[in-house]
């Protein structure tokens, strides 16, 4: 099944798809490219958030400049935050004495970032349309339920699938 496929079908079935994608990613590269691949879809989300931001003259530098920052945390420096967010979750359930490979910590943690493109990108088109914080607080809260719940469910399988 195609990536498009399964990130919907784990909207509804998070255990069964994150088992599946655990057991298909064989390589480090896979992996990889699930991250770089949301982190890219995560910049574009941003994009006109930044247009607004550098538009109604918040900010003093040109927008390619606000961009080209951006795509370079995005694609450098957030790589590196999920992968050391993946070795302390790692490092985590090591002390609680279960087993978990490193590379099942970090595949559950970059297709749980890949799966909740969606809803982040709902929260960026509603995050450019108002300002309103009544609005964002909750959905903001929603989306970061969603990710998490979809990194607990990939944690789950991997743990389940090493006991």
């Amino acid at each position: 099944m195609s990536a498009l496929a399964d990130i919907v079908a784990f909207h509804l079935r998070p255990r069964f798809v994150a088992r599946k994608r655990l057991t298909e990613t064989v390589s480090e590269g896979q992996a990889f490219c699930y991250l770089i691949l949301a982190c890219l879809l995560l910049f574009f989300i941003q994009l006109p958030e930044m247009l607004r931001f550098v538009a109604n003259g918040e900010s003093h530098l040109p927008f390619d400049a606000v961009a080209s920052a951006r795509l370079i945390g995005a694609l450098v420096f957030a790589p590196l935050f999920f992968y050391f967010l993946s070795a302390v979750a790692g490092l985590a359930i090591r002390v609680t004495n279960r087993r978990l490979a490193w590379r099942d910590s970090r595949v559950a943690l970059f297709w749980a970032l890949l799966a909740s493109v969606p809803s982040m990108m709902v929260l960026g088109l509603v995050r450019v349309l108002t300002q309103s914080a009544i609005i964002l607080w909750p959905l903001s809260a929603l989306t970061g339920m969603i990710f998490l719940l979809f990194w607990a469910s990939g944690l789950r399988e991997a743990i389940s699938g090493r006991s």
